[in-house]
C-alpha cells in the first residue's frame, strides 16, 4: 500500500482509489494484497462492479443500494467473501423488507379486486 494513505485497487478489471483506513476494514490476506496487476495495483479477483457498494459500506457502515437493486445475492456472496458480517446482516434485512413489501403489495391488490 502507498505510504500516501492512499491505494489503488484492480477489482476484477475494475479500479478504485480508497484510503488505507477504509481498506482495513477488509479481510483480506498478505497474499491477497500481494497480488499485483501490471500496472502494480493490488488486484482483487472478484466482482468489480459490485466492489463500489462494499466500498460505500466501509466507508458509510449502512447499505447504500440503486432502487429494486436486481443483484443483491450476489452482494450477499460478496460480503461473505469479505467477512463483511454486519453488511451481511444488513443486507438480510433488506431482503426481508423486500420479501414483506412485496407480500404487502400482493395482499393489497388482492383485497382491492375483492371490493371491486
Amino acid at each position: 500500500m502507498a505510504s500516501s494513505g492512499c491505494v489503488v485497487l484492480n477489482v476484477g478489471g475494475t479500479k478504485y482509489m480508497t484510503s488505507e483506513e477504509t481498506m482495513r476494514g477488509l479481510c483480506l490476506s498478505q497474499d491477497q494484497l500481494n497480488l499485483r496487476d501490471n500496472e502494480g495495483n493490488i488486484f482483487i479477483d472478484r466482482d468489480g462492479v459490485l466492489f463500489r457498494y462494499i466500498l460505500n459500506y466501509l466507508r458509510e457502515r449502512r447499505l447504500i443500494l440503486p432502487e429494486d437493486f436486481p443483484e443483491i445475492d450476489a452482494l450477499q456472496t460478496e460480503a461473505i467473501f469479505f467477512c463483511l458480517h454486519e453488511m451481511v446482516k444488513d443486507i438480510k434485512r433488506y431482503k426481508e423488507e423486500k420479501e414483506c413489501n412485496f407480500l404487502f403489495g400482493c395482499c393489497l391488490s388482492f383485497l382491492a379486486s375483492q371490493n371491486g
